[in-house]
């Protein structure tokens, strides 16, 4: 048996390690899912806050935040998408006007996996503010997303119903199903 697993100094480094893990873990979901600031972790009120929680926690810093554990989390949720879009044969998207009048185009897809659950992912959104509507540019956002995606031999259809974007998709070699939600 190795001498560090009895070593209580050692089993409690790797606890700690452990529990740093699982700290860096949430609260790099705190910035991504919460959209709170990388500089969250250096504010004094959060330190003392998991300082209360937990005395022996060891948060990241910003830039290790920013720089190792937001990107690691990425690129494995990436895989894990990736992973998931084996199963994919629709696609839809749709264009419109936020509050603040911005014009807004996004691709998602939606599939059914091996367990029979019904899943959708977002691809991509683009602000189309300083770029014509145009069909032409429509289509060039969506081929590139889905080619970026490994997706060109998967789909089947695309759903759309802005009258670019279905003329977008007539330029496609995918059949075009327009939205039911908004056919009259």
């Amino acid at each position: 048996m190795s001498r560090s697993v009895n070593n209580p100094d050692a089993t409690y480094k790797l606890i700690a390690n452990s529990k740093t893990a699982i700290w860096t873990s949430n609260t790099s979901r705190i910035v991504c899912i919460d959209g709170q600031p990388f500089s969250s972790v250096e504010n004094d009120c959060f330190k003392l806050f998991i300082s209360h929680l937990d005395p022996c926690c060891t948060l990241p810093s910003c830039k290790t935040l920013a720089n190792e554990v937001i990107p690691k989390l990425y690129e494995d949720l990436l895989k894990q998408v990736k992973c998931e879009l084996r199963e994919v044969e629709f696609i839809s998207t749709d264009m419109w006007t936020s509050v603040a009048g911005d014009d807004i185009l996004s691709l998602i897809v939606h599939f059914v996996n091996n367990q029979l659950n019904y899943r959708h992912r977002c691809l991509g959104v683009i602000l189309f503010d300083e770029v014509s509507h145009s069909a032409d540019n429509i289509w060039k956002f969506i081929t590139e997303l889905i080619s970026d995606w490994n997706l060109t031999d998967k789909v089947v259809a695309v759903v759309g119903d802005v009258r670019n974007v279905t003329a977008a998709l007539e330029k496609s070699v995918f059949s075009h199903v327009p939205c039911l939600a908004h056919t009259p």
